[in-house]
């Protein structure tokens, strides 16, 4: 894969710089619960597709990985559904709030042959 086609969730603004400025990247798409703000950030950054829920996200085809920015309450559902749907995945930290959930997501993202990462996008 030479360019990463990616779709990023409850977007924000520190995350989707980086992504928007990376040489191998194309945000495609842009998915938020707050439909109007996800469709402001889309046009202000050129992002072709927008949508409200990730189960629509995670069924594009042109969408070949996600960031997942959401509560770390729901990272283990929203990632466990992206690595189910064959996406690589970036979450933000801490990806889980049990040992237990943070083991059977990095089991499901080996299990399904896609790679998960943890970020960070504190600045100091």
């Amino acid at each position: 894969m030479e360019r990463v086609r990616l779709g990023i969730g409850n977007i924000a603004h520190l995350n989707a710089r980086g992504y928007l400025e990376h040489p191998h990247c194309d945000v495609v798409a842009l998915c938020d619960n707050r439909r109007g703000e996800a469709e402001r950030r889309a046009a202000e950054w050129g992002v072709p597709k927008v949508y409200d829920r990730l189960v629509d996200l995670l069924a594009d085809d042109e969408v070949d990985a996600v960031e997942i920015l959401t509560p770390t309450d729901l990272h283990r559902q929203h990632v466990l559904a992206a690595v189910a749907a064959g996406k690589h995945v970036s979450c933000q930290k801490p990806i889980a709030n049990t040992v237990a959930d943070g083991r059977e997501i990095i089991a499901a993202a080996d299990a399904a042959g896609v790679v998960f990462r943890v970020t960070e996008c504190c600045f100091h």
